[in-house]
């Protein structure tokens, strides 16, 4: 879904680790934002988005997590799965403080 790795014939699937206490809000609002693709015909990323993900990930075998951490524990974990597998985790804060990593 990538205007960039399509163009060399490659692609990016991103896949979302949802949070427990909000997961069927959630995926709700992933499964609206995928049939709204569908219908149109429109399969790509937003081309800034794009340039903003490409960069940290690889060429080949392009994977990244999306995470919800609530809290900074739940934030010190993504770090360390994204460290210990080496794929990007990208982690949304949704509400709350700011969390500061050092």
């Amino acid at each position: 879904p990538c205007h960039i790795l399509a163009r060399i014939g490659h692609t990016v699937r991103l896949g979302a680790l949802l949070p427990t206490r909000q997961q069927s809000r959630i995926q709700g609002a992933l499964n609206r934002a995928l049939v709204h693709l569908r219908q149109s015909g429109n399969n790509f990323l937003p081309y800034n988005l794009s340039l903003e993900v490409l960069p940290g990930v690889h060429v080949q075998g392009v994977s990244a997590v999306l995470a919800f951490p609530q809290s900074h524990e739940e934030l010190i974990q993504v770090e360390f799965m994204s460290s210990f597998l080496e794929i990007p985790f990208i982690s949304i804060i949704e509400q709350g403080e700011p969390l500061k990593t050092q």
